[in-house]
């Protein structure tokens, strides 16, 4: 990830999938919890209608990102550390919106987002997926990369294919795909 875009001095990852329960989340902490290691990092939970980060975290409920959008409550009020002195922040969905895409579309969300740019030399989003909403699509255009994740003999490969080809159709920088839950000993006595 850091060797793909070295001309890039604030990247901004996406983290996606096709159908829920593939693991976007998960590869979204901790490929936070890596950059974090060596940068200022924050993770977005932006997938509003379904969020799992603060959960993966251990976290309380908090006001996060649409209140942030919104201007009710300021970037400080809404970003955490999981840890004491670790260099990863998050910023959590806050309450859900009545239109989340809109949300997402709107001038405020670019504003948020060029403001948290400024802030922080990493930013890993959780993005939902693909072939439920449209918010990831919105959200590429954020990003300097996009990793798609794929849940290994679950997704159907015309379905992840159509995924991918409808970020590229909105100019997404899909960087790469990433297979998880791959099981080698099952694969192993596959293929002998």
């Amino acid at each position: 990830m850091q060797l793909s875009t070295l001309d890039s001095p604030h990247q901004t990852v996406l983290v996606t999938s096709t159908i829920p329960g593939e693991g976007k989340t998960t590869v979204a902490c901790n490929l936070a919890f890596a950059f974090s290691q060596v940068k200022k990092t924050l993770l977005i939970e932006a997938d509003m209608r379904r969020p799992k980060v603060a959960r993966a975290l251990g976290l309380d409920t908090h006001p996060g990102l649409s209140e942030f959008v919104s201007g009710d409550i300021g970037i400080e009020q809404c970003v955490r550390q999981p840890a004491d002195g670790s260099s990863l922040y998050v910023l959590q969905s806050g309450k859900v919106p009545l239109n989340p895409l809109e949300m997402l579309s709107s001038h405020r969300f670019a504003d948020a987002m060029e403001s948290l740019k400024a802030m922080f030399e990493v930013i890993v989003i959780d993005s939902p997926p693909v072939e439920l909403v449209s918010d990831s699509m919105v959200l590429s255009r954020f990003a300097n990369a996009v990793l798609f994740v794929v849940k290994a003999d679950h997704t159907p490969f015309p379905l992840a294919r159509q995924s991918l080809i409808r970020l590229r159709r909105v100019g997404a920088p899909v960087l790469g795909a990433v297979l998880n839950y791959f099981d080698v000993e099952k694969a192993h006595r596959y293929y002998g």
